[in-house]
């Protein structure tokens, strides 16, 4: 898979501070809504504290359009754990652009678990890597849903 380091312009990451989790926290509601929780998500406080997880606000023209969780889940081997743009800057490219820039702020292999019941994330995700020959796709039984395993190759 090819990752560019220049994205689009209007699309940057950047990790979330602290006390920007206020911020991301309606937005993690929301995200959770899909799959119909409207529980807190576990284990948020460990993105703060501990070295192996990264919480990167998604940003357009500066302004936070959405997140991704990313941890460390073993030394060279990264998961994107939640990834989430707002409903209404879906389907415009952010989501794709996004995605390209996280995966280009940390080196190594990476892996993205999709569930077979988030219709959108799924989509999302087949469209992302259809194009890509060098992803490892398994499948996961329980719940049901696909991994997507890879190697970003960096440009020149």
């Amino acid at each position: 898979m090819q990752v560019s380091a220049s994205v689009s312009p209007s699309i940057d990451i950047r990790l979330v501070r602290d006390d920007e989790r206020r911020i991301l926290e309606p937005m993690m509601t929301s995200y959770l809504k899909v799959f119909g929780s409207e529980s807190a998500y576990p284990d948020l406080d460990t993105y703060w504290s501990e070295n192996t997880r990264f919480p990167y606000f998604l940003l357009q023209d500066a302004k936070a359009i959405g997140f991704a969780l990313v941890q460390e889940v073993k030394a060279g081997v990264l998961e994107l754990v939640e990834f989430y743009v707002i409903e209404n800057m879906q389907s415009k490219g952010y989501g794709r652009a996004a995605a390209v820039a996280v995966f280009a702020a940390h080196a190594g292999s990476w892996r993205i678990g999709v569930r077979k019941d988030n219709i959108q994330g799924f989509a999302f995700w087949a469209s992302f890597f259809a194009p890509h020959t060098n992803v490892q796709i398994t499948q996961h039984a329980e719940p049901p849903a696909l991994i997507y395993e890879f190697k970003p190759q960096r440009e020149a």
